[in-house]
């Protein structure tokens, strides 16, 4: 009976380090601050009208995301506008402020352009109101920033780039463009696993605060629609 118990120790020993080699965790990620706990909240309590077309998309990203995160515990998404401006940066900064909101630990978002120009100010200016903490780092042509999304984290640094800037992933990542401007002016992204289309305002466009407000909640709300998929679909499979 001894010798029987001791291999059924080991036995289980070995199984669950196996498990912890091919299944990923769901750790402990940095909480949000308060005021984007708060605006999460409020999307967690009104669902997002999104028409069935772009949610299709959405949910298409979502599934691919968490078979990767399952695969492999560890998804890059890189968001591309024209100008990695507006829409691209949007989404990046509320993508990872919903990874946050669901605990989704290894999911990392990046943005990017076409070509490279500014972070344009209204943008800067619609996260800090929705509750990101940014903060100018240097001034220049280019200017960056340091973004902040918890109270417990360093943040991450926000400025314009071309999609294949080093800060971003080189391979293995989904390409998300976010203006049909690029869609079009960029039909092959070199390094992608996959593709995604959820184009908004392009980067172009004349926006006011008032506008600018808008854009950002609607982009926040469908990042917070996609890791919330991603966060249901890991917790089915």
């Amino acid at each position: 009976m001894g010798k029987i118990r001791f291999f059924l120790l080991v036995s289980l020993i070995l199984a669950a380090a196996w498990t912890d080699q091919i299944m990923p965790h769901q750790a402990p990620v940095p909480a949000l601050n308060p005021q984007l706990t708060a605006v999460l909240a409020s999307f967690d309590a009104t669902p997002l009208n999104i028409q069935p077309q772009r949610r299709a998309e959405l949910d298409a990203l979502a599934e691919w995301a968490a078979n990767e995160w399952l695969r492999h515990g560890a998804v890059d998404l890189t968001f591309i506008g024209t100008r990695n401006s507006r829409s691209s940066q949007l989404a990046q900064w509320w993508a990872t402020a919903a990874t946050a909101h669901f605990g989704l630990e290894g999911i990392h978002a990046y943005s990017g352009g076409t070509e490279a120009t500014v972070f344009h100010a209204e943008t800067v200016a619609a996260l800090r109101r929705a509750g990101f903490v940014v903060a100018e780092e240097g001034t220049g042509a280019t200017p960056v920033y340091r973004v902040r999304w918890s109270d417990e984290g360093a943040g991450a640094p926000g400025f314009s780039k071309r999609y294949t800037d080093p800060v971003n992933p080189a391979t293995g990542f989904a390409a998300v463009m976010t203006c049909s401007d690029a869609d079009e002016g960029c039909p092959v992204v070199v390094g992608a696993a996959a593709r995604f289309v959820l184009p908004h305002a392009c980067d172009g466009a004349s926006l006011d605060a008032a506008a600018g407000d808008d854009q950002c909640r609607q982009i926040g709300h469908e990042m917070h629609y996609l890791m919330g998929r991603v966060a249901d679909w890991v917790a089915a499979n």
